[in-house]
């Protein structure tokens, strides 16, 4: 049985992609499907936890089940890497910026290197990065993904891996 892999890449791993990470592993179970689904960075302090805003934002929205929400605290940044990259089905990107790296150290994995709100056909495709930021910015940013992830999951729902097919 294959498994679709998943991985959202941010600048640092512990604000965006984290957050697309959880929210979609939510949205995942919710709806029965399957999927191997990860974040990494581009620009990484190995090791950091998520940062509190992002928990705090994730936590007040309601939006991810208890164990969600003990895995999230035990998260810990990591540099989006080689086999990461070769091992992914979709790679989504936050910004265009994260995008461009991507491209220019995995020419060839172009492919399955999207942003993501440029994937579901979002007029804005960055999403905005809340790092320093209140918690509002933080819930904001989390509800602008979630958003993101609805459609995203509705576009790659029809692919067997993720309904537990071969």
């Amino acid at each position: 049985m294959c498994l679709l892999k998943i991985i959202f890449v941010c600048t640092g791993n512990t604000c965006r992609s984290p957050i697309a990470e959880f929210l979609t592993k939510s949205i995942f179970m919710q709806q029965d499907l399957h999927a191997n689904i990860s974040s990494a960075g581009t620009m990484v302090i190995e090791e950091e936890p998520m940062s509190s805003g992002a928990i705090t934002a994730l936590t007040n929205l309601h939006l991810l089940g208890s164990e969600l929400e003990r895995e999230m605290s035990r998260h810990r940044s990591r540099l989006v890497n080689l086999d990461m990259i070769y091992d992914s089905d979709f790679i989504f990107a936050m910004a265009y910026e994260h995008k461009s790296f991507l491209l220019n150290n995995f020419p060839d994995q172009r492919d399955k290197i999207f942003i993501l709100g440029d994937f579901v056909g979002s007029t804005r495709y960055d999403v905005i990065d809340p790092f320093g930021k209140n918690v509002d910015i933080y819930r904001y940013c989390a509800l602008e993904i979630y958003k993101l992830l609805i459609l995203m999951v509705k576009r790659i729902t029809n692919i067997e891996c993720v309904r537990g097919g071969f």
